[in-house]
């Protein structure tokens, strides 16, 4: 577990302070005696008598539900213009999105990179040598050759 720097207690003395309180013990005492504010004792007192020792330990504060989460047609119109090779900022200018919504969504279907657009399929020569080609577009671009003299 990783406590952060502005905790004011650890789940075990959290615990501690529900235990007291449904002892019996004032609130503002066991409040004070721990450096917290009453109504935050309370807090962890009522989630104690709830959910037991659970409810006192440090959880995530990352949202559990999405209130509006991308549509799927809209999801289907970034892949669709990524497939395209276009960059995500342009598909984000194209859409109306915010380029973060379409990094993420790109993320999420491994897209995000230029590399996952080259479907490359594993072949073998005369020699049984195993070498890449792609089979989804054509060659990325190389350096420029010099002309033979």
């Amino acid at each position: 577990m990783n406590i952060h720097k502005n905790a004011a207690l650890t789940p075990k003395s959290r615990a501690e302070v529900a235990r007291r309180i449904a002892e019996g013990q004032p609130r503002a005492i066991v409040a004070k005696a721990f450096g917290i504010c009453v109504k935050t004792a309370v807090k962890w007192f009522g989630s104690f008598q709830s959910d037991g020792e659970a409810a006192v330990m440090d959880r995530s504060s990352r949202p559990r539900k999405l209130y509006r989460p991308t549509p799927q047609t809209v999801i289907e119109q970034v892949i669709e213009l990524r497939n395209t090779r276009i960059p995500g900022k342009e598909v984000a200018r194209r859409l109306g999105l915010s380029a973060a919504t379409v990094s993420r969504i790109l993320r999420s279907v491994k897209l995000s990179r230029i590399r996952a657009l080259w479907r490359k399929e594993a072949l073998f020569n005369e020699r049984g040598y195993q070498f890449m080609m792609s089979l989804s577009s054509p060659s990325p671009p190389s350096a420029p050759s010099r002309p033979r003299e």
